[in-house]
This record gives structure tokens, sequence and C-alpha cells, in this order.
């Protein structure tokens, strides 16, 4: 699901707004509007009666950043978590035909460099059925006006948390719900002289979404996780009420739960043995929230089944609950 940065403005959430000739500021709302034309939602919101918990988490979700530079002169951007995006000069085209884009472009940045941000979003660190480790994740949008733009030649870095390991580059793919590789081989972070390591991957042109990961060792033996969240059912044709996330505690790891068997009930399979975990289960009726959240230790291999017992909790107390996951 795309960041709607229009419902941010209107919304409780601030929208920042740097250029490459202005100092950092929050700009107005009537400015604001103006700006978000390119990047508001390309597609009609739909009122789900509030029975759509992924669309509830989102709004919850956080702050985007917005920029602007020049496509002659190109532009470092840095976000506040330290993702860097390195626009290169005359590299950017209109990808509705190809066409080389010249001017003032916007650069859309959003981070998530936390377990909560992740089920904000609902980008678990899952590729094809693997499980992943993730070493940050970012939303970039480049537009002018209504039309999207990519890069030929850019880069985005994403700091290192331990220099010694290899990541992947990973781009999200919506209709799967997956993660997909466009850099295959494990890359090691690079210090360019200001002493903070840096995974350097190519800006993609065909993501939005872009993940740096690397794949869990799990040698097995396995086991799977089986949860009852009570009064979960199916909003349209992709989304339910309710929705359960595996929180690993050792690892940067957020694992969605599959809705694939039974209504009510969530399972995970493929599960290493001597993991600490969270579950966190949230459901939404009618605009109200109600969530549960456990902790356990996968120690044999017989399946292990929860039953959560939900809680109504209201949108403040839940930031803070995912934010300290």
């Amino acid at each position: 699901m795309e960041i709607c940065l229009l419902n941010n403005i209107l919304g409780q959430h601030s929208f920042k707004y740097h250029s490459t000739s202005f100092m950092k500021q929050t700009i107005p709302l009537f400015i604001a509007l103006s700006v978000s034309t390119f990047f508001g939602c390309k597609k009609e919101d739909k009122d789900d009666g509030g029975n759509n918990i992924n669309n509830h988490l989102e709004v919850l979700g956080g702050n985007s950043e917005a920029f602007s530079f020049d496509a002659s002169t190109g532009d470092t951007i840095v976000g506040p978590q330290g993702t860097r995006l390195i626009l290169k000069p005359n590299s950017f085209y209109y990808k509705k035909d190809n066409t080389p884009a010249s001017g003032q472009i916007m650069v859309s940045l959003f981070e998530i460099y936390s377990k909560g941000g992740l089920i904000h979003f609902n980008k678990p660190t899952i590729s094809n059925g693997e499980f992943l480790v993730s070493g940050g994740v970012a939303h970039v949008r480049l537009g002018q006006n209504e039309d999207e733009i990519y890069s030929t030649d850019s880069r985005i870095q994403f700091p290192a948390a331990d220099p010694t390991v290899g990541m992947r580059a990973f781009g999200w793919i919506d209709a799967s719900q997956t993660w997909e590789q466009y850099i295959e081989i494990d890359l090691a972070p690079e210090n360019d002289g200001d002493n903070i390591y840096r995974y350097n991957f190519p800006l993609p042109q065909n993501y939005n979404w872009i993940n740096c990961d690397r794949f869990y060792d799990n040698p097995g033996p396995y086991t799977s996780v089986v949860c009852d969240v009570p009064g979960s059912h199916k909003v349209g044709e992709h989304n339910y009420s309710s929705t359960v996330f595996m929180v690993l505690k050792d690892q940067f790891s957020v694992i969605r739960l599959s809705t694939e068997q039974i209504d009510n009930r969530f399972t995970v399979g493929h599960l290493p043995l001597n993991i600490k975990y969270s579950l966190v289960a949230v459901k939404i009726k009618n605009y109200e929230v109600e969530a549960a959240f456990k902790e356990d230790l996968i120690t044999g291999t017989p399946a292990v089944i929860h039953s959560m017992a939900l809680q109504a909790i209201s949108n403040s107390d839940l930031k803070l609950k995912l934010a300290s996951l």
C-alpha cells in the first residue's frame, strides 16, 4: 500500500519539506497542498467502515520527508534516520514515456528502522517464504507534478549497524506481498571517509519500497506457531479486520502470520527452535481497536498454539506498544 502524504498533511502528521535552496522547515498547509500534487494518493480513497486493520495501522505509521532538487545538478539527501540518497545529475526520466526529466524534481523519503514500523506499514521480512533479517527499509518516490520519475544512475545507502555483515537489496512486490531481490550477492558496508559504514545499492527503477536484508540462517529442525484471534473476518479481497505478527526478539525480523487456513486462526511454519518472539494481534471493528501482546520461546517441534485475549486499546497506546518492540 502506497504512503499517502496528503493524508499526513490533513491528519495528525507533519509534512516536512526540504529544498537545496531553502533551510529545513515545516511548511504551511496551503504550500503543502501544492507540493503534494504528485505525492498525494493516486487511487481513490475508499471508506472501509473502520474495519480494515492494515489501513488503520498505516495511518498511525509516522511522518514522511519531502525534498526538492534540480535535475541538472542532482543532490545528496540524508534522511533523519541516516538513509542517504545519491542523486546523480541528468540521470532522470519520466516513467510514462522514458523521456528525460528536467527542472525541479520532488523526492519523498520514508524510513523504517524499527520492528513496529514494519508492522505499521505491513512490510514483513519475508522473501518468497524465506525469512529475512533487515538492516533498514525506505520508501522513495521521485516525481514532478503528477508524473513519476526514475533515475538510471543514483544510489541508496543504508547505515550499517554491524559493519562485518553483508546485505542484499530487495524491492517490495504488492501483488505477492513479498520482497524480491534485485541485488543477489552479499555486499559489505562501505566507509567513504566519514567513519559511518553504509550499504550502498543502486536506487531501483521499478520499486518504491526498498529493503536492505540478509537471509535468516535457519538450518532446522522446524516447528510452527498457531494463533487464535476471536472475531476475525475478511474485508474485501485481500484485507482482514485482524492481523497477527511475530516479532523476533534478537533479530530485526517481523513475520506476518498467514490467514489462509481458517477464519480466526493465523499460522506460521518453518520456524527454527530456541527463538524468543513476541506475538502482536490487532483487530478493528467500526474504528474501535483491540490488541493483545504475548511473549514466548520456541523449545520443541510440536506446534505452539496461542489464544489471544484481545482488549480495547487507544491509538496512542498502540503506537507506544509497537514502538517498544
